[in-house]
């Protein structure tokens, strides 16, 4: 099985003998959160909260590379459905679309009312 960056995380923390409380305030972040963390529950802490782990777990540099590659995958792992995924890939003006709404902050309401325009307009298909 692929090992993930929260597993690998406490591996290393458990080898050096760091009880997860005290590991976590010596981090800086909640005992709560590690454990999140610890059971990939949430993806891979900011860039500084990651050096400070690193630091504090005295890892090598292969380790260090390792859970950096490790964290990087939790922020690609997509919660959006493939065919999603698929339809925008497949459809230039629909990235468009999404960066002008991104670029302009569409607020949820105008995102309501194209929704409910398309549904309108594609009702009797």
């Amino acid at each position: 099985m692929e090992q993930t960056f929260g597993a690998f995380l406490r591996e290393k923390r458990t080898e050096k003998m760091i009880k997860m409380n005290a590991f976590a305030k010596q981090v800086g972040i909640s005992p709560v959160y590690l454990s999140y963390l610890e059971n990939s529950k949430r993806p891979a802490p900011s860039e500084k909260v990651l050096k400070t782990i690193i630091d504090h777990l005295d890892l090598n540099s292969y380790d260090a590379e390792k859970i950096i590659l490790l964290a990087a995958e939790t922020h690609h792992k997509s919660s959006i459905p493939m065919d999603i995924i698929e339809y925008i890939h497949n459809n230039e003006h629909v990235i468009y679309a999404l960066r002008k709404a991104k670029e302009y902050s569409i607020s949820e309401d105008a995102w309501l009312k194209f929704i409910d325009q398309v549904s309108t307009e594609h009702s009797s298909d």
